[in-house]
């Protein structure tokens, strides 16, 4: 069973893969990043991004100094990961099953990851367990109680009966305000349809 569900997900996500921000959106990861991961702390250290997707977070970090490998589910995601980032080291594979040696990273992150698989105990075992000692890890999991959990659980079922290209466009262009606000930029319609489907 939990193959079947990861594998959905790869599926879904090759489908409507996460939108990219761009130049604007790499120089905010850039800088947020720093909070957790100082550029003292990275420099010339080997990082993990579990769940890498196109890289925008990756590249933040490399131009900060890291050294990075990135994984992914989806091979469309790692294509782009490599144009952005060819710098960086690319792997295809899940979470819950990391092709890594124990304590093989300074750090890792796994950023807007767990909360999709169908493990979050195992994923978060498996991020610390290629986490050298005394390494950091940042991992973001959307709360329970946030909108977008309550949006989720209110319209899975409808996201079931309705595919996302059935959609209304109206309804779509609706997430163009929450595109400028989080990514600094508008987006067109098929960028948007794919920020609707991450977030359901």
């Amino acid at each position: 069973m939990q193959i079947e569900k990861v594998q959905d997900t790869k599926n879904y996500y090759e489908d409507y893969p996460f939108p990219e921000g761009g130049a604007k959106r790499i120089k905010w990861w850039q800088d947020y990043l720093s909070y957790f991961l100082p550029d003292e702390m990275i420099q010339g250290k080997l990082v993990a991004d579990l769940g890498a997707g196109v890289g925008e977070m990756t590249r933040g970090l490399i131009n900060r100094g890291a050294r990075m490998k990135c994984l992914d589910l989806t091979l469309s995601a790692l294509k782009r990961n490599r144009d952005i980032n060819p710098e960086a080291e690319h792997f295809n594979g899940s979470v819950l099953n990391l092709p890594f040696a124990d304590e093989a990273f300074d750090h890792t992150m796994c950023v807007g990851v767990l909360m999709v698989t169908p493990d979050i105990r195992k994923g978060i075992k498996e991020v610390a367990r290629v986490t050298a000692p005394g390494g950091t890890v940042v991992l973001y999991v959307y709360s329970y109680w946030s909108i977008l959990n309550l949006a989720y659980s209110l319209l899975r079922p409808i996201t079931k009966m309705i595919p996302l290209e059935s959609v209304p466009r109206f309804i779509v262009m609706m997430l163009q305000p929450f595109a400028i606000n989080h990514f600094g930029m508008r987006m067109d319609e098929p960028q948007l349809r794919r920020l609707l489907g991450d977030k359901l």
